[in-house]
């Protein structure tokens, strides 16, 4: 499944936007308030109504509330361009407030034509199909619901849209969305795990659209049903067994200093992780190795661990019959801030190493780092700005590459330095621009107290200064 397309009409705070998505990754940036994490959240609510309609999921449908709607209108509207086994579909999400008296007229001499119109056609023909989906789509206008329309645009290889989703449910593998906030946190294991049985599916999209904490617990739950011989056949324990094998491997690939990861069923329950050493703790004596629970790692290492532990087990239950459901399951993942709490090494390495882990997973993640988006592909970021009291997106010609310092300066608009420091420096240049040089030094002075002497920009400028003394 890709998501290719998003529109949005009187949602939040956009009038209307329109963006489109690479098939691997999109990278949204843009300051505080203009409205990247209202992205994800339109997506996540879209498919929240459209995924039972092609997929084993059972989740509720998220809503969108009256504070949605902008002030001042009566219809908000969601369309997701979306795509899975060769066929496009268009979801139209439609939020209707209350109709005013000539919307609700309108609506029903329309409806009263088409009932019209519905007598005179044969019963279970496609024409007849969908003027009745027409007429009830009018029916929720009139009662104020929200309505949701998932209309199919078939390739050859699909003959009906009712066989189509008659096989995306059957199917042995299951495309997900899972939405990963900036309230994602790390549950904690409860005193005592109850007994568990083996996974259906479905589980696979249990709260993966609306989860504020990553579960611990249905992690470590789904590891001892695999792990479970009164419960599954011995294939079964060896696949799981396999699962837990790459599970690992994975948690080394993103994170090279995590050597081994250990379940401790004792009480309570808990989750331990071999880690290297840093080079300052082996100066120290420290040994090479040591072992930790996960309390005891830093928040950037709990979140990728959990995050990894919450993917991989979606994608396993999933997707049942891949031998490896992390390289091959697919998912739509959409990760708000992928920077939180990253330190700065990370921060630049971290879509990379995801990408590498999860090969078939599409991912959209926002961020206010200059870091990530030094290591993205200018084609996949998206950058939000608002032009004449509206929001619009462009693409960068440059990103890739780029240092943070230019990355600040020329797409994010921010200043390199601290503002009061950036106006010293700047009021300096003007002393030696004026050949005011006795000042110009006492200001280098007072600058190398806060900045140090080895500041390349105070070396410029006593450059400068002993240069035009010099010609003088």
């Amino acid at each position: 499944m890709k998501l290719h397309s998003l529109g949005l009409t009187s949602f939040r705070g956009f009038d209307r936007l329109d963006i489109d998505f690479d098939e691997r990754l999109t990278v949204i940036a843009g300051v505080n308030g203009v409205g990247k994490s209202t992205i994800l959240q339109a997506i996540a609510i879209a498919y929240s109504h459209s995924l039972p309609d092609f997929t084993v999921s059972r989740e509720k449908a998220l809503p969108v509330l009256d504070a949605d709607i902008q002030q001042g209108k009566s219809t908000c509207i969601i369309e997701i361009g979306s795509s899975d086994l060769g066929a496009a579909y268009l979801i139209t999400f439609l939020s209707k407030e209350s109709l005013d008296k000539s919307e609700k007229l309108t609506l029903e001499h329309k409806q009263a034509q088409m009932k019209k119109d519905l007598a005179l056609l044969e019963k279970g023909t496609p024409d007849y199909k969908n003027l009745k989906n027409e007429i009830t789509w009018i029916d929720k206008r009139l009662e104020g619901n929200f309505e949701k329309r998932l209309n199919w645009l078939f390739t050859d290889t699909h003959e009906t849209e009712a066989r189509l989703k008659r096989y995306l449910k059957s199917s042995p593998t299951q495309p997900l969305v899972v939405y990963y906030s900036t309230h994602r946190l790390l549950s904690r294991l409860p005193p005592k795990l109850q007994g568990t049985l083996p996974f259906k599916q479905g589980a696979a999209f249990s709260k993966s659209l609306t989860q504020l904490e990553i579960s611990l617990n249905e992690f470590a739950k789904w590891q001892r049903a695999i792990f479970s011989t009164r419960v599954l056949r011995k294939e079964a324990v060896q696949y799981g067994e396999r699962i837990l094998k790459l599970l690992q491997e994975a948690i080394s690939s993103l994170m090279p200093q995590i050597k081994e990861f250990w379940f401790h069923e004792e009480n309570p329950p808990r989750y331990s992780v071999v880690k290297d050493a840093t080079i300052d703790e082996q100066a120290r004596g420290k040994k090479a190795r040591k072992q930790l629970f996960l309390e005891q790692l830093s928040d950037g290492e709990r979140g990728l661990i959990a995050l990894v532990f919450d993917l991989t087990r979606r994608l396993a239950v999933a997707n049942p019959n891949l031998s490896n459901p992390i390289a091959e399951g697919e998912a739509l993942v959409l990760i708000d801030e992928i920077e939180l709490h990253l330190h700065p090494r990370w921060q630049r390495e971290v879509l990379q190493r995801l990408r590498d882990t999860f090969k078939a997973c599409q991912f959209v993640v926002t961020t206010h780092s200059p870091l990530v988006l030094g290591e993205v592909p200018a084609g996949c970021v998206r950058f939000l700005e608002i032009v004449d009291g509206k929001v619009s997106v462009t693409v960068p010609t440059e990103a890739y590459g780029m240092d943070a310092n230019r990355i600040l300066q020329e797409l994010m608009g921010a200043p390199v330095r601290n503002r009061e420091v950036e106006g010293k420096l700047n009021a300096l240049f003007e002393l030696i621009d004026q050949e005011r040089f006795d000042e110009a030094r006492a200001a280098i002075a007072a600058l190398e107290q806060k900045l140090g002497e080895d500041e390349p920009e105070l070396t410029r400028a006593s450059s400068l200064i002993h240069f035009l003394e010099g010609s003088d």
